[in-house]
């Protein structure tokens, strides 16, 4: 009888973004990159973590990332028009055949079309009683 098992943690490191970014839908389909460093040969995902009460993606928990080179993790996140979000966190997942999972939280977080207050480029008029948010149709 052979037994195939993996003991130790899958280490995830060099998480990106590192750095806070705003995507606006109405300035060229803003994106960013999501990205992860581990061992080859993954299952590779991320996810928004979105406030309460913010609306999720169509419903999706988890979006795939690819491994675009030996144990490097990459994917692309568009803002939808229909989404309004501050302080969004991204967590990187990562899988192995042996069912093991490692999680990690990037250091920077989304704004997606979240406007302040007398900024120049809002796409609408905002919501009565609501000036911080855009009245976005759906």
């Amino acid at each position: 009888v052979v037994v195939d098992v993996k003991f130790g943690d899958i280490e995830i490191t060099n998480v990106q973004p590192a750095e806070d970014v705003v995507l606006r839908s109405n300035t060229n389909n803003d994106s960013v990159t999501i990205s992860f460093e581990s061992e080859e040969g993954l299952n590779a995902s991320y996810a928004l973590r979105l406030p309460v009460g913010t609306q999720s993606i169509n419903g999706v928990n988890e979006l795939p990332l690819e491994e675009v080179a030996p144990g490097v993790y990459e994917g692309t996140f568009t803002a939808p028009v229909t989404m309004s979000a501050d302080d969004v966190a991204i967590e990187v997942i990562a899988r192995d055949s042996y069912g093991n999972e490692a999680r990690q939280l990037a250091e920077g977080k989304l704004s997606i079309n979240a406007w302040a207050p007398g900024d120049k480029d809002r796409p609408v008029k905002p919501r009565p009683g609501r000036p911080d948010l855009p009245n976005l149709t759906r």
